[in-house]
């Protein structure tokens, strides 16, 4: 992973860490060290004050709506996207594996379903989960069946 992506702030970081914020944490490391942690502790606990506050209903408006994505656009695609930012080469490529095989269920489902309507009948006995299940190790075996609650 570069470094640039690890220091890089997330949306998120922006909405409970203001500038004032960073302005502290900037000082931390010339305090005396009897002084850090406890200046640590207190940093954290605004940052945890501002995240309390995003999430209590404001005049009956959730704040953290405005970074939603719209109903009916692919939320997973979306999600995946902005991960892949933080992630090492190794960690963004397992990441497009369970978006492909996460994108491969779902075309599976609608196929299934279309099956049960009679609209296609072409794809009986054919179960697109299990032939892509077995293309995995075991470790993203264990992996997909923690994402796929």
């Amino acid at each position: 992973m570069n470094e640039e992506a690890y220091d890089k702030s997330t949306p998120f970081d922006h909405m409970v860490c203001n500038r004032q914020l960073q302005m502290l944490k900037a000082a931390i490391p010339y305090m005396a060290p009897s002084s850090r942690l406890m200046f640590s502790f207190y940093v954290k606990t605004l940052e945890l004050h501002n995240t309390l506050q995003l999430f209590s209903p404001k005049n009956g408006e959730d704040t953290l709506s405005i970074c939603s994505i719209p109903e009916g656009s692919n939320q997973m695609q979306e999600m995946i996207s902005a991960m892949k930012e933080y992630c090492t080469p190794k960690e963004a490529e397992n990441l497009d594996l369970f978006s492909n095989l996460f994108s491969a269920f779902r075309l599976q489902n609608r196929l299934q379903s279309e099956q049960k309507e009679g609209t296609d009948n072409s794809n009986s006995g054919f179960d697109l989960s299990s032939l892509l299940l077995n293309l995995l190790t075991p470790e993203q075996k264990s992996m997909f069946d923690m994402l796929n609650v």
